[in-house]
């Protein structure tokens, strides 16, 4: 399995708020970007 490319639905809907609120840095968003939006 590849760890830091899957994320539970909670990090994804978090990220998505997250990213909805400030802008990342990245405009295109992966795994491992998700579930460190989904951690903050």
């Amino acid at each position: 399995m590849y760890p830091g490319g899957f994320c539970t639905l909670k990090e994804l809907g978090l990220a998505m708020i997250h990213a909805a609120l400030s802008e990342p840095e990245k405009k295109i968003i992966e795994g491992k970007d998700i579930i460190s939006l989904g951690s903050v």
